[in-house]
Parts: C-alpha cells; structure tokens; sequence
C-alpha cells in the first residue's frame, strides 16, 4: 500500500467550524489513527505564545508505511482566565489550528479545545498554561568559540548568531513570541528567529568601525557581555588547534586561531591577510592526496591528510605579519 500524498485546507461554512486540517503522517504499524496531544508549558509575561492540537501516528516509524490521514476541524477554544492568557482573534493565528496568546500577568490557566475528526468524532483537549516573568538572561557563546570569551571580540561589518534564552527567578525556560528582553548595544539586530524549546536565535551585524560595546538586559541587572569590535591590527597572537590524532588514508580539521591579548577573537567574516601553512614533515602528513607541501589560505580551517605513522609537524604563519603558529599531531596507522 503506497503512502496517501494529498493534503488540503478547506473553509467551513458554520461560524464554529473554522478550518480542516489534512496531516498526513506515517508510521510502522499499518493504518491507524493518529493520537492528538495539546503542548502547555511556561510563558514568559508580555509575550505572545502560540500553540494548538498536534496529530501523531502512534508506534515505531516505519518509511513508506501510512498512518490515517486526519482531517481536523477546530470547533472551539476557551481559556478559564483571560485575565492571564488572553485568546487573540484567528487573524492573528499563523495557521487554521495554531492559537495565539497574549501573555498578560502572572498566573496559571487552563487552556481547553474541541476538535472533530474525518469521522466526526470530537475530542476534548487541555493544557495547562503558565505565565511568568523573565527576570535571568543567558546569551549563547558567538562564533564557535566554544565557551564565550570575556570580552567577546568581533570582527567589524560581519554578521553572527547567539542564542538567547531567558528564565524566571527560578531558572526555569520560559517561551515566547515577540519578546526579547535583551539590549544589544551597537550590534544591529537583523532578525530573531524563536526556538521551539524556549528563547531565540538572534542575527547581529558589528559595526563598521572597531569599537566597544555591551550586551545587556533590563530583566537582569547582572548580566553583562562586553563586546569589543575589533580592529584586524589588534591581532596579536596565532595558534593551530587539531585533532589528538589522525589515522593514515584520513583526513581532519586544524583549526588557525587567532587571539588579542591572550583572549580568543572571533574569526569567521572577511581578513584582509591570507595564512601561509606548511607542512614541515611531508612525508608523514599533507594539506591534500597528492602530498602537497604547502598552501595559502584565507579560511580559517584546512585539512590534514595522514600519509605515514609518526608525528606531523605543521606551521602557520599571518602573511605581511610575524605572528605563527605550530602544531604536532600524531599521525596512527589504520
């Protein structure tokens, strides 16, 4: 039996009857009817939260194997306290089945929907809603620098992303729309996009010229992240990073890292230098297959092919500059 591919959004007619929804879904236990759920969860005050039934096959998935298609026909929605969680009209839901919430206050709701099945069987769902004010802010680590430096060093005119999650007094994730209780500072935000979890991934764009700036939240006073915008001139330090080993017929990264006053900068964007790396021990490692000695690069990541046991020696240096890096990796047999 071959998987059902149609989906289709019809209107009804009656003023309860809002929308169909077709999900078509698959599972590995032959056709039967998916199992609806109603996600709840915490809120942070003054955003706007968004959630609705979703439809899952029940069982192990099995790829090629359907599960009943569910034509789902939103009959109603009511929140016991609207004072908390107030219903905002279908025009501002993002889908036939996606309610919309204005977070008010705090407080605790229950939220309650009717929905009819293809069969026309209606099913009662509920989800409790809680509402709480943001008072910690954690803003992820930029750049791949693992654990973020203190100060973050940025280059200038590039763009980055951070994650940004917030939490009430009691460390607990809070989700939502529209809401960010971060000030960036000279950073331009260019978009936010909300993870499903909790908290958003932020796009920003450093100034053009270096100069320092900070990360801050009018939620939580003590959180501070210092940003300096750096300019190309300020590097002055240069390390490889590899792997603990690399096996012969393979190949793994090395990474050139740069670093100002012994802190890490970020280094992804446009440099205006190019690295010179080579290969000091060519018959042990190489830049490619064929063994070659040496390479110019712009990117701040090559890869090391393992040509024979022993220990590769490899050495970076900043074109136009007298910075350098080295690294030794041991190269294991297969």
């Amino acid at each position: 039996m071959s998987p059902r591919s149609e989906r289709s959004v019809l209107t009804l007619g009656s003023e309860r009857s809002w929308m169909v929804v077709v999900f078509a879904l698959l599972t590995g236990c032959g056709i039967r009817p998916a199992e609806l759920s109603l996600g709840g969860g915490s809120f942070a005050v003054g955003s706007r939260a968004e959630l609705g039934p979703v439809a899952r096959c029940p069982g192990p998935q099995r790829e090629g194997i359907p599960c009943a298609e569910e034509h789902l026909e939103l009959v109603s929605a009511t929140v016991d306290d609207p004072t908390v969680f107030e219903l905002l009209p279908q025009s501002e839901w993002r889908g036939p089945t996606r309610l919309a919430f204005r977070v008010l206050r705090e407080g605790t709701t229950q939220l309650e929907v009717v929905v009819r099945r293809a069969d026309g069987r209606e099913e009662r769902l509920s989800a409790e809603l809680v509402a709480r004010v943001a008072k910690e802010v954690l803003v992820g680590p930029s750049c791949s620098l693992g654990a973020s430096p203190k100060p973050l060093y940025l280059p200038p005119a590039f763009e980055t992303r951070v994650d940004v999650d917030f939490f009430d007094d009691g460390s607990i994730p809070l989700r939502g729309l529209d809401f960010m209780p971060v000030d960036f500072g000279a950073l331009e935000v260019l978009g936010i996009d909300p993870n499903s979890s909790g908290g958003a991934r932020v796009t920003l764009r450093t100034p053009a010229e270096a100069t320092s700036t900070a990360i801050t939240s009018p939620v939580d006073p003590t959180f501070v992240e210092q940003v300096e915008v750096y300019d190309f001139a300020q590097v002055n330090g240069l390390a490889l990073e590899g792997p603990a080993a690399i096996r012969v017929g393979s190949y793994d990264p090395v990474h050139v890292l740069s670093s100002i006053d012994g802190t890490r900068a970020c280094q992804e964007g446009t440099r205006p230098w190019e690295h010179e790396v080579t290969i000091v021990t060519p018959t042990l490692c190489s830049l490619s297959a064929d063994g070659a000695e040496s390479q110019g690069t712009r990117s701040f990541k090559f890869y090391v092919y393992g040509l024979a046991p022993g220990t590769c020696r490899i050495s970076a240096t900043l074109s136009g500059t007298s910075l350098s890096g080295n690294v030794e990796l041991p190269i294991e047999a297969r």
